[in-house]
């Protein structure tokens, strides 16, 4: 099998060590490559090789400027390691700017300008997200959080649903809870949501 293949095949199958040594060899015998490169950023990034990771991609986006995916794996490190939400925003907007559909981009960026307070801005990437992938939980779930943000509890409660319906996330389980609670205001009634919580993990989530 052709060593570019074995790469992508260990990637593919969560081999990351396996995955950066064959790129990291392909680089030495054939020079820079833009996929390749990007292949050994993304096996380091799960290898949690955060900083090797970001200077591949970046030597990727230097030899192929239009490399969408470099750039989300940029925003992704800037986000969830280095916890730098403006240079994460900055990266997948240059990722979307490219690819203005991917649904991954989209949940991405509007999940991290929803988690900035910036609700206006991440909404309606959600919003586009949900519209090319009705099944999207995450998006739901996070635009539940802008409604909630904004006071529109019965909105904020069907994205919730929705999300659960899709998959279940005990965060946002419990963010169900609280709309009901601050919307009637009633500890009898927080107890009546306990027992429905209850009552929708007996039940697989049934809506």
């Amino acid at each position: 099998m052709d060593e570019i293949l074995q790469a992508n095949e260990a990637l593919k199958n969560k081999n990351y060590k396996k995955a950066s040594s064959l790129f990291s060899s392909i680089l030495a015998q054939e020079g820079a490559n833009a996929d390749v490169l990007f292949g050994l950023a993304k096996s380091l990034y799960f290898m949690k090789q955060y900083s090797l990771s970001y200077e591949y991609a970046e030597k990727a986006i230097a030899i192929e400027p239009g490399y969408a995916s470099a750039y989300f794996l940029i925003s992704n490190i800037s986000v969830k390691k280095n916890k730098d939400l403006d240079k994460g925003i900055h990266y997948v907007r240059l990722a979307l700017d490219i690819e203005p559909e991917n649904i991954e981009f989209l949940t991405f960026a509007g999940s991290v300008l929803i988690s900035k307070g910036d609700v206006n801005n991440g909404a309606p990437l959600l919003e586009k997200a949900i519209k090319l992938d009705p099944k999207n939980w995450l998006a739901h779930g996070n635009l539940g959080i802008s409604y909630y943000v904004r006071k529109q509890f019965d909105l904020a409660i069907e994205s919730y649903k929705k999300s659960l319906q899709a998959k279940f996330s005990l965060f946002f389980l419990l963010r169900l809870v609280e709309p009901y609670i601050l919307k009637h205001r009633s500890l009898l009634y927080a107890f009546s949501i306990s027992f429905f919580i209850a009552y929708i993990i007996g039940h697989k989530l049934r809506f």
